[in-house]
């Protein structure tokens, strides 16, 4: 039981890290005064799949590596076959290419394989997130927030630079923690201890002050994911399926008339961060040409696509949006297949929350990672989407064959 015990610990752990990866990777950016070509993403990623990977192959020497899991990881490596693949139809070398290639080995494996395993623990096991949430989300958002917001306002919005990591970083950050902080005020199922009602007396200040550092910072992805979260929270409050929850409407109520003083009073509806976020709402002619160049190479191969990693040769970039880069890349059917697998993770973890409420956190998690891939990034390196999908799918499995006490 020991055991079980620590390794559960461990791999809770690990999924931690690579929920907050980002936060992380931005916060010794900060301390260290580098940046991302420096070598630091390689020095935080290379330990944590090294664990993963040793992991993997101990589950594969005692056998447990089989069934849904296997399933999952022969995906994955179907993935990285068609991806080392798309070389031999263009032309040169690319080292973004090959940087894309090291994101999926790096990340992304691990990544699902994190969510297989968490998929097997007991539902008494997958209360170790709600223990172990705070102790992660009030130090990361707080620091964050207080540092990070300076850091991406001096270099980014003052010199109007906006390359790098900054204000689009610390936004989804902020985005991310507020989510967070909101699920664990209003749906912790842990029971009302005296150390989770100091917590929780902690985090629902530090949602209103996420919120705010978010909207300063001028990200427009993290912009919508606050609001669409938010609507998610509320609705999912009002469903009858949410049963044994302390609806506290006087701090919801307060949340929001605390929310809206602080925010009228420091006037951040006319600050930098949110005429950042509506200008680039509404007229953004960088990702309108890259979308233009990736819709151009869907064109050219409309039902099979250019083949995975492709966008290096000819888009040039990524179009920082899942689907624009899923057309140029797989074409229709890999599309379709790519969004059908997404759409039934959410669904699916939605329908779990009558099972577990820790279902309502990973949908959470799922949500901020699929709104960050459809306003930036590159969705092969979307290893929250991959751990998240890999976790439904296993998970489904499980309920179905009764492994787990739900």
């Amino acid at each position: 039981m020991r055991h079980t015990v620590d390794h559960n610990y461990l791999l809770f752990f690990l999924f931690f890290l690579f929920v907050f990866f980002d936060e992380f990777f931005f916060f010794v950016l900060i301390l260290t005064g580098t940046s991302a070509e420096d070598g630091m993403k390689t020095f935080e990623v290379v330990p944590i799949a090294g664990i993963t990977y040793a992991m993997l192959a101990y589950d594969i020497l005692k056998g447990r590596v089989k069934g849904k899991v296997l399933h999952v990881l022969f995906f994955l490596i179907s993935i990285v076959l068609l991806y080392l693949l798309t070389p031999l139809f263009h032309d040169g070398a690319n080292s973004k290419y090959r940087s894309s290639l090291l994101l999926i080995l790096a990340e992304s494996i691990p990544a699902a394989y994190v969510g297989t395993r968490l998929a097997r623990s007991s539902s008494i096991a997958m209360l170790t997130i709600d223990r172990l949430l705070p102790f992660f989300v009030i130090p990361i958002s707080i620091t964050l927030g207080i540092v990070g917001v300076g850091y991406a306002r001096e270099t980014m919005m003052v010199s109007e630079d906006e390359s790098g990591l900054g204000y689009q970083s610390m936004s989804y950050f902020m985005s991310y923690s507020y989510a967070y902080c909101a699920y664990y005020v209003f749906f912790s199922p842990l029971k009302k201890t005296k150390i989770h009602r100091f917590f929780r007396a902690i985090m629902l200040p530090d949602m209103l002050f996420c919120a705010l550092m978010c909207l300063i910072s001028g990200g427009r992805g993290a912009f919508v994911f606050i609001i669409l979260v938010s609507i998610y929270i509320l609705y999912t409050l009002r469903k009858s399926m949410i049963s044994h929850v302390e609806h506290n409407n006087l701090t919801l109520i307060g949340a929001c008339v605390a929310f809206l003083v602080v925010a009228f009073y420091f006037d951040i509806w006319n600050s930098a961060g949110m005429n950042r976020v509506v200008g680039h709402l509404t007229d953004d002619t960088e990702r309108e040409r890259l979308f233009r160049l990736a819709f151009q190479a869907f064109e050219e191969s409309p039902f099979v696509g250019q083949g995975m990693g492709s966008v290096w040769y000819t888009v040039g970039f990524y179009s920082h949006n899942i689907v624009m880069d899923l057309l140029a890349e797989t074409g229709i059917i890999g599309t379709t297949i790519f969004l059908s697998l997404l759409l039934k993770t959410f669904l699916s973890l939605y329908r779990l929350i009558r099972y577990q409420k820790i279902a309502i956190f990973l949908s959470i998690v799922f949500l901020g990672a699929l709104l960050k891939y459809t306003f930036s990034g590159y969705y092969i390196g979307a290893f929250k989407l991959f751990m998240m999908c890999s976790f439904v799918y296993v998970m489904n499995n499980s309920i179905k064959q009764k492994q787990l006490k739900l």
